[in-house]
């Protein structure tokens, strides 16, 4: 009894407390299928409730801001081998682009975020209007199950960039060999933790997308034309692009 308290009672703080709320999109990847989004499942509501419209402009907010101090700790890093860049120059050109970068990936995130959620059911009824045979082994998920996973990508997307932006930045900084050796014989042990993690967290990853796969597509044929449809979009990807491509060069 005491344990469906205290388990009551966490549900409610990660509900209700913004930080909670933000430990259960990091969480989404590696725990959330799109059976925890059927309605008539009532016991699997926590990240259903999560969700809604209005939750990719948290993400987007958060790729914005962090991608702002990235560019602009490497734009710190690159400004100095800039000649007759004077202190008032260097300051506003940082402003610059910070405020550019800033711009730029908040609108990419929030948009990116909407056309992956929207995109979803399109994938659904087109393949079930091309083989109408195969519809009944298509189980669409809500769209609040899209608008998590696009949102949560975009966070974990954000976090891993802006860690590699760091590490360049430093690189850059730090071209001295000797503090290069005491960083790597400091932290070295944490380097190498991170990345036994992060070997894992792809491999739970992998399995949970390989589950909400399964639960999408029932059966081969119709993850075959799940696998037809990503190609067909890919190709008409390509196309669109060498044609561009071939109209600047024509003009």
């Amino acid at each position: 009894m005491r344990i469906a308290r205290l388990y009551v009672a966490f549900k409610r703080f990660l509900m209700n407390n913004p930080k909670g709320r933000w430990f259960l999109l990091l969480l989404a990847p590696f725990v959330v299928t799109p059976a925890d989004f059927v309605e008539l499942d009532k016991t699997k509501g926590m990240f259903a409730r999560l969700t809604g419209w209005g939750l990719p402009f948290s993400p987007a907010l958060f790729c914005g801001c962090a991608g702002s101090m990235v560019y602009g700790s490497l734009f710190k890093t690159m400004a100095p081998n800039i000649s007759g860049l004077s202190g008032a120059e260097y300051s506003t050109r940082v402003a610059q682009v910070q405020y550019l970068a800033y711009g730029l990936l908040f609108c990419l995130a929030f948009l990116g975020i909407y056309i992956y959620a929207l995109m979803a059911p399109i994938r659904f009824k087109a393949l079930g209007m091309l083989f109408p045979k195969v519809k009944k082994d298509f189980r669409q998920p809500p769209i609040k199950y899209f608008l998590l996973v696009g949102s949560s990508g975009v966070v974990w997307a954000t976090l891993f960039g802006a860690l590699g932006g760091l590490i360049i930045a430093f690189g850059r900084a730090t071209t001295n060999q000797e503090i290069g050796e005491q960083f790597f014989s400091e932290y070295g042990g944490w380097v190498f933790a991170l990345l036994v993690v992060w070997v894992l967290m792809r491999l739970r990853r992998d399995q949970i997308r390989s589950e909400a796969h399964n639960q999408m597509f029932l059966t081969q044929q119709a993850k075959r034309l799940n696998t037809l449809w990503d190609v067909s979009v890919l190709l008409v990807l390509l196309l669109i692009m060498f044609g561009i491509l071939f109209l600047f060069g024509r003009v």
